[in-house]
């Protein structure tokens, strides 16, 4: 089990969590989900643990100060036998259905999927040249990479994920999950 806590002692600061071999995507941010994280380790490797504060605040010149505190209990995680695409980090790509733009048409995105156990990271070019990631857990999405709300429906053998007023992506459950 992996467990991160934030005590807030002043300048609101907060964490994310990332994955090895993910670059820079979080798989967690306490600014969205809260400053305590706990959860089982679906790959061996470093984890990292970034704490921030917001770009307002750095700018006015404000201090953080916090106590951040780290375990990690029981065996490790066993690596993923999932082969990769050639040429990319990701398991599988695809062409899924999004729109990133309010008042346009649903269009297709390129994505890609990375697999850790239970868990996967879409990684999604949106059609107005953007990108959005999204975080699957036991094949749900669970978040983004957007400060804005997520909320899932079903629909068949996908998720449809809405993020904010704007942004919808349908992920089939084939796609995140393999198979």
């Amino acid at each position: 089990m992996f467990a991160v806590s934030l005590q807030e002692r002043g300048g609101s600061p907060y964490f994310n969590i990332i994955e090895p071999g993910a670059g820079d995507v979080a798989i967690y941010n306490s600014s969205v989900n809260g400053q305590q994280f706990e959860a089982r380790t679906t790959q061996g490797g470093t984890y990292t643990i970034r704490v921030y504060q917001m770009r307002a605040q750095g700018r006015r010149g404000e201090r953080a100060s916090y106590r951040l505190t780290v375990s990690a209990t029981g065996r490790g995680a066993s690596h993923s036998s999932d082969a990769l695409v050639s040429g990319t980090p990701y398991h599988a790509t695809a062409m899924i259905r999004c729109v990133a733009e309010p008042d346009r048409p649903m269009a297709n995105c390129n994505a890609g999927v990375v697999r850790r156990g239970s868990s996967a990271t879409v990684h999604i070019d949106t059609p107005d040249g953007g990108e959005r990631t999204i975080l699957f857990r036991g094949g749900r999405a669970v978040s983004s990479d957007s400060e804005a709300g997520i909320y899932v429906e079903r629909r068949g053998d996908s998720s449809v994920v809405n993020i904010g007023t704007v942004e919808v992506y349908e992920i089939p459950d084939a796609f995140v999950m393999g198979g």
